[in-house]
């Protein structure tokens, strides 16, 4: 799944940085997206889901506007 920090918070460099490699914790703190396989404990309530939760809106037919 994609997660990216919520705005506003930050991961503490401690406890061997959030139980995440360094680059992904790097990543985050820097805004980024990441892919991770599952949500550890230490950043749970610090990161949310990307992408997948987006519903996409169609477009209205020609019958629908009139």
């Amino acid at each position: 799944m994609k997660v990216k920090l919520k705005k506003g918070e930050h991961l503490s460099s401690m406890d061997n940085y959030s139980g995440l490699s360094y680059d992904d914790w790097l990543a985050l703190e820097q805004g980024k997206t990441i892919e991770l396989q599952e949500i550890n404990k230490f950043i749970k309530d610090k990161i949310e889901k990307v992408g997948a939760n987006k519903i996409k809106k169609q477009p209205k037919s020609k019958k629908e506007e009139k």
